[in-house]
Formats: structure tokens, C-alpha cells, sequence
């Protein structure tokens, strides 16, 4: 009776060992997988886009906005950049079948569409 209570014992620890070593794991792999956090704003753009145009224009006549915060740009015509918009897209658990264009900012989990709404956003992280 005692030898089968101590492999009772001795399967629970296993078992327990076990689930932590898979937590370890699943913690490892799931952190690798997950946005870095950053402070650049990446804004994704296009070249035939009017609205691109007009958050383009309001950044050259607001240098002081590009000294303040670093805004990478990626222009969606190459795949890679495209696969990084859709990745963002996803991250913000945007619905992909509602139209989702360009211009698109991303800055920290927070997406924001369109040029009048990225200007409004631009404007209050610089004031």
C-alpha cells in the first residue's frame, strides 16, 4: 500500500514538472512571436494615395513633429511592408472585411486609419 502511495506521490510531482516545463516553453515562444515595444510611430503609405499626400504635406509643414517623434515610413507597394501592415492590422484585431487603406499609423497596439484622424493623433502627441 505504501509503495503504491509514493508512485502516486512521485507521478503528481512528474506530472506537475511537467506543466511547468510546457508553460516555460509556451512562455519562450509566445514572447518571440509578439510585437517589440517601441516609441516609433510607423506610418504605412502608398504612392497614388491623395490622403497619403495630404498627411505627406501636413509632415513637411510641421518639421517640428518628425523632431519630436521618430516615424518610420513603409510604403506598401513591397511585400515585406505589406505583410508588416497586415500584421499590424491583425495585432489591433481590426476586421480585415472592412476596407482598411492607407494611410495607416501604428504606434504601440493603437492603429489609426485615414489622414484627417493620423494628423489629429500626430497633433496631440507633439502638444
Amino acid at each position: 500500500m505504501e509503495l503504491n502511495r509514493n508512485k502516486i506521490i512521485v507521478g503528481i510531482i512528474s506530472m506537475i514538472g511537467i506543466f511547468v516545463m510546457l508553460y516555460v516553453v509556451y512562455m519562450l515562444v509566445g514572447n518571440t512571436s509578439k510585437p517589440k515595444a517601441t516609441n516609433e510611430v510607423i506610418l504605412y503609405w502608398s504612392k497614388d494615395c491623395p490622403h497619403c499626400k495630404k498627411v505627406e504635406d501636413y509632415l513637411k509643414t510641421h518639421p517640428a513633429i518628425e523632431k519630436k517623434i521618430k516615424i518610420v515610413q513603409r510604403e506598401v507597394s513591397s511585400q515585406e511592408s505589406l505583410n508588416d501592415w497586415r500584421e499590424k492590422i491583425e495585432i489591433c484585431k481590426l476586421d480585415p472585411l472592412n476596407p482598411i487603406g492607407v494611410p495607416f499609423l501604428y504606434f504601440k497596439g493603437q492603429c489609426i486609419n485615414g489622414d484627417q484622424p493620423i494628423i489629429n493623433f500626430l497633433n496631440k502627441k507633439t502638444s
